[in-house]
């Protein structure tokens, strides 16, 4: 499939790349005890112990994203996989791993926009089954509608948004879209059942 012309879509991709408007990104170190991960995150994490070893072998290769949530906690933008292979190491004793190196995402940004960073995150740093390509499509839709409302101007049909941004066909974020929901319709009429 041939690379897609986003260059429409600027507005949210400059905000997504560019979380630092007022400067550069400072790397900031928390401890892991207070990283939780993104209940949002429908992303499978295999191969923890694999990574675990990988880190420990060479350190960890990239920092976090992360954003700050009540208490001093701070919830998990993209690194669900890092944070899972770091909290094993630190239980296995090597606490060197319990100071995590973090990007702190900018304050106040729409949990829209926030849910979009985490899929954008995810998106092109795994192979991804058909259940995560799926809910990708369905929650990508209800993103760019929400952040439409929000004032973000897109051009063309949402659906053609999500396949381009999702680098998938449109007709098969249509698919996933749509088998998704009558996964939905099918598991409310089955708890319905006596």
């Amino acid at each position: 499939m041939a690379t897609p012309d986003l260059s429409r879509f600027g507005a949210v991709l400059k905000a997504v790349s560019d979380s630092d408007t007022a400067g550069r990104e400072q790397i900031e170190y928390i401890d892991i005890d207070l990283l939780d991960g993104d209940p949002r995150n429908f992303y499978a994490l295999p191969n923890i112990a694999e990574l675990a070893e990988n880190i420990l072998l060479v350190g960890l290769q990239q920092p976090l994203r992360v954003r700050a949530a009540e208490n001093g906690r701070f919830v998990v933008t993209t690194g669900h996989r890092r944070r899972q292979a770091l909290l094993k190491l630190v239980e296995q004793g090597y606490d060197q791993f319990r100071q995590v190196p973090c990007i702190r995402e900018p304050e106040g940004e729409s949990s829209a926009m926030t849910e979009l960073r985490l899929i954008c995150g995810n998106k092109d740093n795994r192979v991804r089954n058909g259940a995560e390509l799926a809910r990708e499509a369905e929650r990508m839709e209800s993103i760019l509608l929400q952040l439409k409302k929000e004032g973000y101007e897109f051009q063309g049909k949402t659906r053609k948004l999500v396949a381009e941004l999702l680098q998938v066909s449109s007709q098969l974020a249509r698919r996933c879209t749509i088998h998704n929901r009558r996964e939905e319709i099918r598991t409310a009429c089955l708890c319905c059942l006596p």
